[in-house]
């Protein structure tokens, strides 16, 4: 089966973002081989097709924590979703292109309604999310910040650096005894 005009326009995009930032809606049109009216037709501005490409970003994200679960999302608790989201973070660049999106929606569009949809839905909205537990939040927060690290590339982290990040957050998320 062949891959969607508007899969391969994502696909495209988050090539372009990695390799050229400043990617024209024509050249992302152009390396997905499809004309502009029809990247257009599936995505009618660049931040619409902005909001897409973070929204599979996310997408992968939740599928590679499912992965790492052994199960769904749905069915683990927030201290396993952090977990998981940390093994994730420390990834760095699970998407290629995904840093550069997200960066490009929070500093240019200035729009992180979808960050915040996306974190109450994992995180934060449920009788024991983040927010109700220090050490979870900590951890949440320590997650979030090592992606922020990886992804920037501003701070070089070794592998021993990484790994001691990870098990001061699975420390943090383990069952109280």
């Amino acid at each position: 089966m062949r891959p969607s005009n508007r899969t391969k326009i994502i696909a495209a995009a988050l090539k372009m973002g990695a390799d050229t930032p400043d990617a024209t809606l024509q050249q992302i049109a152009h390396a997905a081989g499809v004309t502009k009216q029809g990247l257009l037709y599936h995505f009618p501005d660049r931040v619409a097709l902005q909001q897409a490409l973070i929204q599979h970003v996310f997408s992968c994200w939740e599928h590679e924590m499912s992965q790492i679960l052994g199960r769904p999302l749905e069915q683990a608790d927030v201290a396993e979703r952090v977990r998981a989201y940390a093994q994730v973070a420390a990834r760095g660049h699970s998407v290629e292109g995904g840093a550069r999106i997200y960066a490009e929606l929070v500093y240019r569009v200035g729009d992180l309604s979808w960050y915040q949809d996306w974190a109450r839905r994992w995180f934060l909205e449920s009788p024991t999310g983040v927010s109700q537990d220090p050490r979870l939040l900590t951890a949440w927060l320590a997650a979030n910040g090592l992606w922020s690290v990886l992804t920037s590339r501003k701070i070089a982290l070794s592998a021993q650096d990484v790994e001691g990040v990870l098990e001061q957050i699975a420390a943090l998320t383990a069952p109280h005894a």
